[in-house]
């Protein structure tokens, strides 16, 4: 017979570095909470501060085979130059020598989840999402190639 314990820590801290060639450099840090608002709940918030911000939330009550909720959301954010000299198409005669492109994606979730006949597992949410990606061009201005709000509903 295996005998388990829970472990008594409600909450972790967890500190790192981070580089790569589209984000840069950033700290992370993560911070996990069991039982923050209410028994059986578990949060989890992940931060990257550096040259190009992000997060990401997570809240979830689990209720067992009851219905079991939570909530989700996050920013992903970066500016990228690209900085080679580009030959737009044999019809235009222009040189274009610096690309820029500022993409953000924000998205929010919420959501519900039972277990069915203690087999499987159903549930069903609503998310919105606004998605900005704003190319621009040393030699004119372009507009943005995406500026939108997204809502969907969904379930399984």
């Amino acid at each position: 017979m295996l005998n388990l314990k829970e472990n008594d820590t409600k909450t972790q801290l967890k500190l790192g570095l981070h580089y790569d060639g589209l984000y840069k450099s950033a700290v992370l840090a993560n911070i996990t909470q069991k039982n923050l608002l209410i028994k059986n709940d578990n949060s989890s918030l992940d931060l990257i501060i550096g040259d190009n911000f992000r997060y990401n939330f997570n809240y979830y009550v689990d209720n067992g085979y009851n219905i079991s909720f939570g909530f989700k959301s996050s920013l992903n954010q970066f500016d990228r130059s690209i900085s080679q000299t580009i030959q737009v198409g044999k019809e235009m005669d222009e040189e274009l020598s610096l690309i820029n492109v500022d993409f953000q994606d924000w998205n929010n979730q919420a959501y519900f989840q039972s277990v069915f006949v203690q087999k499987y597992l159903i549930g069903g949410g609503i998310e919105y999402k606004y998605l900005n990606i704003v190319p621009s061009v040393v030699t004119k201005n372009s507009p943005a190639v995406e500026d939108s709000n997204y809502l969907a509903c969904s379930d399984i």
